[in-house]
């Protein structure tokens, strides 16, 4: 299979990442399998170019931080069924470049945490972050 997206996983991805995992999966294997297949599965989709053929809920929204046309913020909702809670509800935070070919991943997060999404002031720390390193 072709790819066609490169999917890049910002810092803030991966340092909110690491907090779901120490605070939701370290003690519950199966909730880390069930939890990271998901997440390759997103990945694997968003590489191939199939963002509408993912069966999670997937949100483009308008965002005042992207200064680009060619850029949009997305969001992708999923649910392990191995957290209890509301904290089973996970968000990804997420930049589609089209020129660019890319899928960046911003921000990772349970609807615990968030129940909309993180404030603006937070995202566009995390906007600034990928666009200086872009």
């Amino acid at each position: 299979m072709d790819e066609k997206y490169q999917v890049i996983k910002s810092r803030s991805f991966e340092k909110s990442l690491k907090e779901i995992e120490k605070k939701y999966l370290k003690k519950n294997r199966h909730a880390q399998k069930e939890f990271h297949e998901k997440l390759q599965e997103i990945e694997k989709l968003l590489m191939l170019g199939k963002l509408m053929a993912l069966k999670y809920n997937v949100i483009s929204f308008p965002c005042k931080h992207l200064n680009s046309i060619n850029c949009h913020a997305i969001k992708i909702k999923f649910f392990v069924d191995s957290i209890k809670g509301t904290a089973g509800h996970i968000r990804i935070i997420g930049i589609q470049c089209l020129e660019q070919e890319k899928f960046i991943f911003l921000r990772i997060y349970t609807h615990e945490k968030f129940q909309k999404q993180p404030p603006n002031s937070v995202l566009k720390d995390d906007y600034v972050e990928v666009f200086e390193d872009c």
